[in-house]
């Protein structure tokens, strides 16, 4: 089993190389870290990455799904049936499999119930084809609709979230259920805790390199010094 230790953010070579022992240390998406283990990848959460929302720690995210408030026929889940959603891509976790999941559980079944837009990145690129009339609905992940408000971009006061819901301390527009954000997954072959809070330590240095990134990241939640 290798013994040095290898950091890898969320790509598509990470899952080939867990499958043969090759990573001690992977921080990856919520949705990654459910299909590793899906794989039999028996990885651990060490710590995990909480953004940043105006100086105050969000150690979770969401999904929104929203429309613009003029459009007196869209207030329910139900009501999105037969409509245009933009949606950022399918693989999405917080820009369309949590918004699906609520629809699921409604009997609404994406894509065959809906027609589905696919903007791809960033994600403001749905919001645009809501405000443009390209679709009359949209999937994002939570604190977007917020930053682009603050930014003058958007007027939050256009929009109508759909099927709004409430987590304690949890301040942003929301439709549905929380998960937390980038673990940082530690393998079980992966060293003990000295090494696994270098990788803690040195990724978070790698995230404060990137421009605007020391912005968006409040610090590490969890047990993050507790590999082994």
């Amino acid at each position: 089993m290798p013994t040095a230790l290898k950091l890898k953010s969320n790509s598509a070579g990470n899952h080939q190389q867990l499958q043969h022992y090759e990573l001690d240390f992977v921080l990856m998406s919520a949705s990654y870290y459910v299909r590793v283990h899906e794989n039999n990848v028996l990885a651990r959460a060490v710590a995990t990455l909480v953004e940043s929302n105006q100086g105050e720690p969000v150690p979770a995210f969401g999904g929104v799904i929203f429309c613009l408030r003029e459009r007196s026929d869209i207030n329910s889940l139900e009501d999105l049936k037969s409509q245009k959603i933009a949606i950022v891509n399918q693989m999405s976790f917080g820009g369309y499999q949590m918004q699906a999941l609520e629809l699921l559980q409604q009997g609404i079944h994406l894509p065959a119930d809906a027609k589905t837009i696919e903007t791809g990145l960033p994600q403001d690129k749905a919001i645009a084809a809501l405000m443009s009339g390209t679709a009359d609905a949209a999937f994002v992940r939570t604190g977007l609709i917020e930053a682009m408000h603050r930014e003058h971009k958007l007027d939050m006061q256009q929009l109508l979230v759909i099927n709004p819901l409430a987590e304690p301390g949890f301040t942003l527009s929301l439709s549905t259920l929380i998960y937390t954000d980038w673990p940082l997954a530690a393998m079980p072959w992966a060293p003990p805790v000295m090494t696994a809070t270098r990788a803690w330590r040195s990724i978070w240095f790698m995230l404060m390199r990137g421009p605007g990134l020391a912005r968006r990241w409040g610090g590490w939640r969890g047990r993050r010094c507790t590999a082994g």
